[in-house]
């Protein structure tokens, strides 16, 4: 289960963006969406004149594709299935 030429070793591609037919929505605040890993999205920086801190968290169902070791906590009880691609470097790394 690899995405070789596709994606980059962080599951970007950026280089998709012109390709997209929609330039993306922003969130408001307190707005939820259901995405799948196979969804284009990126994490916008905050606006330093916002006050509090944004909050993230991901369900993980079947079906997955990668799993980013370092920033998710993994289920003791069900194991990963063997075609997922673990990821073990920190994705937000510069």
């Amino acid at each position: 289960n690899t995405v070789q030429d596709i994606v980059d070793e962080h599951g970007g591609c950026e280089y998709m963006r012109p390709l997209m037919e929609h330039a993306g929505t922003n969130l408001r605040a307190g707005e939820l969406v259901w995405m799948t890993d196979r969804t284009p999205h990126e994490a916008l920086p905050q606006d330093v004149n916002m006050a509090g801190h944004r909050t993230f968290f991901r369900v993980v169902t079947s079906e997955i594709s990668h799993w980013f070791a370092l920033h998710s906590t993994p289920n003791p009880t069900v194991p990963l299935p063997k075609d997922v691609v673990v990821v073990n470097t920190n994705k937000f790394a510069t």
